[in-house]
C-alpha cells in the first residue's frame, strides 16, 4: 500500500468514529443521516484498501477509469443531498405556514375577545 491509501484509509475511520460519537452526544442529526454518512466513509474506506474491486465495478458500469467513476457517484451523492435538503426546506416552510397562521388566528381571536369585553 502507498501513502496515500494509508492516509486515506485512517481518515475514513477518524471521520466514522466522528460521526458516531458527535451523533450520539449531541443528537442533532438524524439516525438515516448519520447511516448515510457513515457509508460514504466506508465506501471511501473500502476504495482505499480495494481499488481493484471497485475498478471492476466502475467497468460494469461502463466507465474505465476509476477516479471518472468515483467523480460520478460524488455528483450523484450531491444530488441525493440537494433532494434532501430541498425536501427538508419544504416540510419545514410548511410548518412555518401552518404556525404563521395559528398565530394569526390566535392575535384575531384575543382582538375579538377585548372589544367584546370593552362593550360590555
Amino acid at each position: 500500500m502507498d501513502s496515500l491509501t494509508i492516509i486515506f484509509a485512517i481518515l475514513s475511520v477518524v471521520m466514522i468514529g466522528y460521526i458516531i460519537y458527535s451523533t450520539s452526544k449531541s443528537k442533532r442529526i438524524s439516525l438515516l443521516s448519520e447511516i448515510f454518512y457513515i457509508l460514504i466513509y466506508l465506501v471511501v474506506f473500502l476504495v482505499a484498501v480495494f481499488p481493484k474491486f471497485f475498478e471492476e465495478v466502475a467497468e460494469l458500469f461502463g466507465v474505465y477509469d476509476l477516479e471518472k467513476f468515483l467523480i460520478l457517484g460524488g455528483i450523484f451523492l450531491a444530488y441525493v443531498l440537494i433532494f434532501q435538503m430541498y425536501k427538508q426546506t419544504e416540510i419545514q416552510r410548511g410548518e412555518i405556514t401552518a404556525l404563521t397562521r395559528q398565530i394569526a388566528y390566535l392575535k384575531h381571536s384575543s382582538k375579538k375577545e377585548i372589544i367584546g369585553k370593552n362593550k360590555k
